[in-house]
């Protein structure tokens, strides 16, 4: 989640975006089972097309659920997705 914070120094106004970063383990924590399921789908690389045949569901359904799960874990796209949920080696 981004937030804008607007700060005033002496006369200059500064806009400053903050938003929260979690933790690659806290992903099983906010995502709801189905969004977990998607993601998943999504790691193997498949489709919204492919997602969706497979849950039985519209890909505009597929859709809403990614743009929610993008949100709750602060990425923007397909990529970043696949990074945030996947454990780095040790």
């Amino acid at each position: 989640r981004m937030d804008r914070l607007d700060l005033a120094f002496e006369d200059r106004e500064v806009g400053v975006l903050t938003g929260d970063a979690r933790p690659r383990g806290d992903a099983a924590e906010v995502l709801s089972i189905a969004e977990r399921e998607v993601t998943s789908y999504v790691a193997r690389g498949w489709s919204n097309e492919r997602i969706a045949v497979e849950r039985q569901v519209s890909p505009r359904t597929i859709a809403n659920q990614l743009r929610a799960i993008y949100e709750k874990l602060g990425v923007t796209n397909r990529r970043q997705l696949v990074r945030a949920v996947t454990p780095r080696p040790t």
